[in-house]
Order: C-alpha cells, then structure tokens, then sequence
C-alpha cells in the first residue's frame, strides 16, 4: 500500500513524505503531520518537540500502525506537551516497556 503522509504548514500542504517516520523527519517545531487513512506497518515512529501527528480526520479508526511485533509503534523523549498524537490505533507493538507508545525521560506528550 502506498503511504501517502503530508506535512501541513500554516494550513497548506508544503511536502509528501512516503512513510510516517518520514513526514516526522521533515517537520519542525509548529508543523502538524497529517496521515491518510489506511493500515500503516511501520515502528518506532519518534515524535518531535513541537510537532502535531494527526489522522486525516483525528479519529482513531481512521489510521492503524501496525509495528509487526517488530517493535514498538511510537516513541517520544523529552518532548512537551506541544507535541501530539491524535486519531490513531497502535497494533502489535512489542517492546519491555511502552509495546504502543513509550514516554521517555520529561515527556509531556497529549494523545488523543
């Protein structure tokens, strides 16, 4: 399946990234990272200060990432409460600590 994920700055589409991680990568501090809908196989998707990771429409069954047991789905480190995850299903994360999502050390992250 192709991944189709934009990054929206001030309202318009500036850049198409292939994967999830890859939309992350290219965003700064402000910019929110918007997912079509679809299943996603990815892992370890690391969210950023600043950013904003939304589905396409903010409802959690609109996007599924599946990290395959792999590992797990999202991270984030040190990173505030102007970060977000919003409107997404986390699958078969395999990890010790944090198999869907792991907060590491001073994170403050809004998951909706």
């Amino acid at each position: 399946m192709a991944v189709h994920v934009s990054l929206s700055v001030s309202g318009s589409v500036a850049i198409t990234a292939t994967r999830i991680q890859g939309g992350l990568n290219l965003a700064t501090a402000g910019d929110t990272v918007v997912v079509a809908a679809g299943t996603y196989y990815e892992r370890q998707s690391t969210l950023k200060e600043g950013v904003v990771l939304t589905s396409q429409t903010g409802q959690a069954d609109c996007v599924t990432v599946d990290a395959q047991q792999l590992y797990r789905v999202f991270y984030a480190n040190t990173v505030g409460s102007d970060a977000a995850l919003i409107g997404f299903t986390a699958i078969n994360g395999k990890a010790n600590y944090g198999r869907a999502m792991y907060c590491g050390s001073g994170s403050d992250v809004t998951i909706r």
